[in-house]
């Protein structure tokens, strides 16, 4: 062998002995790869404050971090807070933050989370979750990276609570340079998160793994959330290869290949006929006694969609309530007529003013209701119209907003969400019941387990009597993954996902 092939030879050896750890090292992390998620909605609105579709909460949580969040087991942790502390009277919570930063480099600071927080007890930004900050009665700042929110009262889920989008910074001056379209674009959007928003149009959003991720050798790094542009379904995607994960209230999911995708379903919802006691049918209380007790369960349970179920109670967690009373007006057509008749009497010209209920685009809810309106008509001479709306989203806001007769609502399986929704004496579906109002009162002020299922069974039962808000169906979310992606959490919270954590 010549000298010239010889050094070749160790040259080429020296290379793959130098290159030997790199490919070797390779082999323990996976290459970068992109995730694919379908929603049925387009992300219109990425300001935390104002996030409400299922796409919007989850670019919101993987764009933005805030002071606590979930981890790989669904328990709460911190995460912009360093320390915090909680006074006796479990009413006043004290926040020490981390140093951290926005993505043009400003530092984080108290006063991000107050103005965010201010923002959305303002009845001008119109936050979809209001609710969730209603409990704040004071906020101060100590200074730069410490401060307290003062609840008005106790609350053991709080910390939970503040995991939710609508708790995520907002920095004051970037927010008034704005203009009014804070998160409405990339442009208008300030974020400090694990991604950022790499492309927006209005069929996708692009979120790109930001550099200074400390898990960039495993996380996705670019996650597409997209809505189809065909009109497809997300099983009709999933089946197609379009996407490789989705979350879903409506589709059945009985088609898609379960050797290549996991899914699993939670018990999410139960959608109830709520009738708002605003109107002068909704308070006619034997008129919505016999709505009631002209639904056949038996009838339409036998006939709808295999994955859902009829509940007994607006309130599903039996795991708290192993002993939930069952909603007491049962099919009874006689007495329903009777006691529609007696509710004539009460209307100008012992007619039913004109009716429609209100409801979200579902082929296989709508099935449901259509046969209850059905029932109505058959068993009490009563003419019902329905009225769809594009979403639930957008059923909820018209819902809460009193814009209705009478609505099948769909509810979370959250019974702080439930007795908060219906004793709200500001919501539209606000039951106006003092037995009620007070139960709830006592359920979220109880420091002792044994009160607190005490209260929340008062206020099943006295649901179980209410005539305005009838139990119809109960259905899962299903949660569809494509099976290469390990370590996939969906959030107790709002069923988002933190990608950051997922690796193939």
């Amino acid at each position: 062998m010549t000298h010239l092939k010889l050094k070749n030879l160790f040259t080429i050896l020296l290379c793959f002995i130098i290159l030997l750890p790199v490919v070797f090292l390779s082999g323990c992390f996976d290459e970068a790869f992109s995730i694919y998620f379908g929603v049925e909605e387009m992300p219109y609105n990425l300001d935390p404050q104002k996030a409400e579709t299922y796409g919007e909460l989850l670019a919101v949580r993987n764009c933005f971090k805030g002071l606590f969040k979930e981890d790989s087991d669904n328990n709460i942790v911190p995460d912009l807070v360093d320390t915090y502390t909680v006074s006796d009277d479990k009413l006043t919570y004290t926040f020490k933050l981390k140093t951290a930063k926005w993505k043009d480099g400003t530092e984080i600071t108290a006063d991000d989370f107050i103005f965010a927080v201010s923002r959305a007890k303002d009845p001008v930004t119109a936050s979809a979750s209001k609710e969730l900050v209603e409990n704040i009665e004071k906020m101060a700042e100590i200074d730069s990276k410490s401060f307290i929110f003062k609840l008005k009262r106790p609350d053991e889920n709080f910390l939970k609570t503040l995991t939710s989008a609508v708790f995520k910074p907002c920095n004051r001056k970037f927010f008034e340079k704005s203009g009014g379209k804070y998160g409405l674009s990339r442009q208008y959007l300030l974020t400090n998160g694990d991604y950022s928003v790499a492309s927006w149009n209005d069929r996708q959003i692009k979120l790109r793994l930001t550099e200074n991720h400390e898990r960039i050798n495993t996380a996705p790094e670019n996650v597409f959330i997209t809505v189809s542009s065909t009109g497809k379904n997300s099983v009709e995607r999933i089946n197609d290869k379009e996407i490789g994960m989705a979350v879903n209230t409506i589709n059945d999911w009985s088609s898609v290949d379960n050797s290549k995708y996991s899914i699993t379903q939670r018990l999410s919802k139960v959608y109830a006929l709520i009738f708002n006691k605003n109107t002068e049918v909704g308070r006619n209380e034997n008129l919505t006694s016999a709505f009631a007790k002209s639904i056949h369960k038996e009838y339409y349970s036998v006939r709808m969609s295999k994955r859902f179920s009829v509940p007994k109670s607006v309130i599903l967690n039996d795991t708290l309530l192993p002993a939930i009373p069952p909603y007491e007006y049962q099919f009874d057509s006689t007495a329903a007529r009777d006691e529609f008749l007696e509710a004539l009497k009460d209307f100008k010209n012992k007619k039913l003013p004109s009716i429609s209920v209100l409801t979200a685009q579902s082929s296989d809810i709508n099935s449901v209701l259509r046969d209850i309106v059905s029932q109505w008509q058959s068993h009490l001479g009563a003419y019902v119209n329905v009225t769809t709306l594009k979403n639930e989203d957008i059923l909820l806001s018209t819902v809460k907003s009193g814009g209705f007769t009478v609505a099948l609502v769909p509810l979370n399986n959250d019974e702080d969400e439930i007795l908060k929704l219906l004793t709200d004496n500001t919501s539209g579906i606000y039951l106006n019941n003092g037995e009620l109002d007070k139960a709830a009162t006592d359920y979220f002020e109880a420091h002792d387990f044994s009160k607190k299922i005490k209260a929340l069974t008062d206020a099943a039962m006295l649901l179980s009597k209410e005539t305005s808000v009838i139990p119809i169906v109960s259905a899962p979310t299903s949660y569809i993954v494509d099976k290469t992606y390990n370590n996939v959490v969906f959030s107790a919270v709002d069923s988002t996902v933190d990608f950051t954590i997922i690796y193939k």
